[in-house]
């Protein structure tokens, strides 16, 4: 075969009409031929053969589209607006509030009855609420703890009732959301630093009278 490798490849080429560039070097070809036992090779199998022709007729299904599901973008789909999640422009009011009740980056109990107060709902709701919304029990809410507070008025009027648990939306919130950002430029502060006193330095050591 190798003598008349030139002819095999002809062979090929019109059985099965395939296009001369797709053959191999002729004589790189040959080199490796010369050195390969072919009976040593596998037997054809001609009904893998079969079955492989038939892969391009048989029926498949179409290939999905690249992009988002349908289904996510079905704005009746269920769960397709996350009610407890706060949108930004919401928690930029809320992040507002606190900032003209905050002392030391807290709003004390007293400070947020009448901001929730003026929600006009009653303290049967409020009380619970509160309970909802003071993660830490500290007495006091932070800036995440107090958008939770007012996310949640907000809701219990919408919805006429509390949720029986805190939403995990609202929990991250507090969670990650409960420091105090700066303010801007020219603002008071929200809280001051507290002073801390300057002590003298220590007196050296007093010598003995020397005898």
């Amino acid at each position: 075969m190798a003598a008349n490798l030139k002819e095999e490849f002809i062979k090929v080429h019109r059985a099965y009409n395939l296009p001369p560039g797709d053959f191999p070097d002729i004589n790189r070809f040959r080199d490796r031929l010369v050195n390969t036992d072919l009976d040593k090779f596998p037997k054809l199998r001609k009904e893998l053969v079969s079955s492989m022709d038939e892969v391009p007729h048989a029926d498949h299904p179409a290939p999905r589209r690249p992009g988002p599901d349908p289904e996510e973008m079905n704005p009746f789909a269920e769960d397709a607006v996350d009610e407890w999640t706060i949108p930004p422009a919401e928690k930029a009011i809320y992040e507002q509030r606190f900032m003209q009740v905050a002392v030391a980056g807290k709003v004390s109990g007293a400070a947020a009855k009448p901001v929730l107060l003026e929600t006009g709902l009653p303290n049967d709701v409020l009380r619970p609420l509160w309970a909802m919304s003071d993660i830490d029990r500290d007495g006091s809410l932070d800036m995440g703890e107090f958008c939770v507070a007012l996310h949640l008025a907000k809701m219990a009027r919408a919805q006429g009732v509390l949720p029986a648990s805190l939403p995990p939306q609202l929990a991250a919130v507090a969670h990650r959301e409960g420091t105090v950002p700066t303010p801007p430029l020219g603002a008071p502060p929200a809280f001051a630093m507290p002073s801390v006193p300057v002590l003298p330095p220590p007196m050296p050591p007093m010598m003995p009278p020397r005898s």
